[in-house]
């Protein structure tokens, strides 16, 4: 988080795109996902202390990590959801507060949500960042979903088709040792027209069965609709 967004945000607030250009140098970007990239990161820096921390920071960070790590759709699936319907899933989570480790006068903390655990959606419903999942929580919601039946039954009536997705985001993370942030608004599939798919980030680094999914089950309806008709 801190390499790839907060310590980017004060030298790019002044000018100084030093630290910028060389994390896109050694990372290869090309020059439109550059561009989306600096984007980001200088409405990061002009975020004001008030503003929702959710629809502004924590959505950034989503948007930021999509240019470097491969990221999983899950359709309107998600886990700050699943942990409203099941709070047994609440204790993977953690406080943005306790996450970022920031002292508690730090402008960044100014607009943290009511639930500060993390909103799906901001007031307005925009897209937001959600909720964030530890590496090493990751570990543990991975070894509740083999152990625990009410936690695996649970999971699977809410993720549906989208299951197998949310367990390679986990196992992704797992691999690479790395929490999992969700987000809303990012990524915008688009399962009628896949061409007029938008995203916030790079499109490429999307895992593809998550839109497959999404792009069968839109198939299954025009099929029921065609048929009443």
């Amino acid at each position: 988080m801190n390499e790839l967004y907060f310590n980017l945000l004060t030298p790019m607030a002044r000018g100084n795109e030093d630290l910028f250009n060389s994390i896109c140098e050694r990372n290869k970007l090309s020059a439109q996902a550059r561009n989306n990239y600096r984007r980001i990161l200088l409405a990061g820096a002009a975020t004001p202390p008030e503003a929702s921390f959710e629809a502004t920071h924590g959505l950034h960070l989503a948007a930021a990590q999509g240019f470097f790590r491969q990221y999983f759709y899950t359709g309107d699936r998600g886990f700050t959801l699943l942990k409203d319907r099941l709070t047994l899933f609440r204790d993977f989570l953690q406080s943005w507060e306790r996450i970022l480790i920031l002292p508690p006068n730090n402008p960044l903390l100014y607009g943290f949500a009511e639930r500060s655990e993390g909103a799906l959606a901001s007031a307005g419903g925009a897209a937001s960042g959600g909720v964030f999942i530890s590496y090493s929580r990751v570990l543990r919601l991975l070894t509740a979903l083999e152990v625990n039946s009410v936690a695996r039954q649970g999971f699977r009536e809410y993720f549906n088709e989208y299951q197998s997705v949310f367990m390679a985001a986990l196992e992704y993370c797992r691999i690479n040792v790395c929490g999992l942030l969700e987000a809303t608004g990012v990524y915008n599939f688009n399962a009628a027209d896949p061409g007029k798919t938008t995203s916030l980030t790079n499109p490429t680094r999307c895992d593809p069965i998550g839109p497959e999914i999404a792009r069968r089950k839109q198939e299954r309806l025009g099929s029921i609709n065609r048929i009443g008709t």
